[in-house]
């Protein structure tokens, strides 16, 4: 076998090659490393195994250099999750020693995985969330009774309520959605990602219809959106955003349901909720009111040149509670613009 380590942004036909990988995602693809790439300048290493011209597994990863964190390579940053593709027969042990020497000779502090198993020497599994999986091969008649009463009730609220849902890829869904993800950030004591990653992502993704905006609106009023990203037959809800003085008009739920069954009308198989922090009881009931399937996901961290040991503090930037609640949207956005590249 052949190893070597290659930018998808550069390879023809990336996309089609991951496909042939079961477990393959959205953060497999080329649009997601592209959109990582042009808006935070990070490098990909994408480490490839190959036999007799065929792809037998991809291990993504990207170079985070920060003068804050130091230089890491990552996989994948602000992914939720990124299973290495494997095909049988692959000794994927040896494959992630492989990259831990290409990681110390490239002179990275750390190479953090993002993935359900890790197979290294002396590691410890440290749960990082959930992640939230639904079965779109049933109708849509069942897929509605699977839902929990609660959900179900909160799709008729909603509708009694006069929720109207809008799927969307105009410039100005994407500005609706941006000003509420920035008022959704703050509440959660956060800044918002740079506007520019939102263009980046619309650029290279929306506009190709890999994906879409759905917003509920209230008298004329955007209230809640979310982003969806596809790829092959799978969907992926990556973000969500409200007003939080109108969630009593249960927008969220409307908003999720219309979806749900526009991703199925497009042919899809299933969607992933994204990752879910341990600690978020509530957003982990909305998830699972769905009739999803959960399932333990695992970041790992393994420091190179110190211990050799996988270090179990590894936390995303999303888990940083910081005291922004009263902080004004316009310095959020500067915050943000600043520091999300240094926290990947």
């Amino acid at each position: 076998m052949n190893i070597s380590f290659l930018d998808p942004t550069k390879t023809e036909k990336w996309d089609e090659l991951i496909l042939n990988f079961p477990s393959y995602s959205f953060f497999h693809s080329s649009d997601w490393a592209k959109v990582l790439k042009e808006t935070y300048n990070f490098k990909p290493h994408y480490f490839v195994v190959t036999e007799s011209g065929n792809i037998k597994a991809v291990l993504p990863l990207m170079e985070v250099n920060s003068f804050f964190t130091g230089k890491r390579a990552i996989s994948l940053p602000f992914s939720d999750f990124c299973e290495p593709l494997v095909s049988s027969g692959v000794n994927l042990r040896g494959i992630r020693h492989k990259v831990i020497d290409y990681c110390k000779a490239k002179g990275f502090k750390s190479l953090e995985l993002r993935d359900s198993e890790v197979h290294l020497d002396n590691s410890i599994i440290t749960p990082a969330g959930y992640q939230h999986i639904l079965d779109l091969s049933f109708s849509e008649e069942r897929l509605f009774k699977s839902l929990s009463d609660n959900t179900r009730r909160n799709i008729r609220k909603a509708v009694r309520n006069q929720v109207s849902i809008e799927i969307n890829n105009s410039p100005s869904a994407l500005e609706d959605f941006y000003i509420m993800n920035c008022y959704t950030r703050r509440r959660h004591g956060l800044p918002p990602q740079p506007l520019k990653f939102f263009r980046n992502l619309y650029d290279f993704v929306l506009t190709k219809n890999k994906g879409f905006i759905s917003i509920s609106k209230y008298n004329g009023k955007s209230i809640a959106s979310a982003v969806f990203l596809f790829i092959g037959q799978k969907a992926l809800f990556k973000y969500g955003a409200s007003l939080f003085e109108y969630q009593n008009l249960r927008p969220n739920n409307l908003l999720m349901w219309e979806s749900i069954k526009c991703i199925k009308d497009k042919g899809s198989s299933e969607l992933n909720f994204g990752r879910t922090e341990i600690e978020n009881i509530g957003l982990r009931r909305f998830k699972l009111g769905w009739g999803t399937e959960e399932k333990i996901l695992n970041y790992y961290r393994f420091e190179l040149g110190k211990n050799g040991k996988i270090n179990t503090s590894t936390k995303s930037f999303s888990q940083r509670r910081l005291p922004l609640n009263r902080f004004p949207i316009s310095l959020l956005r500067i915050i943000g613009s600043i520091v999300y590249k240094h926290f990947a």
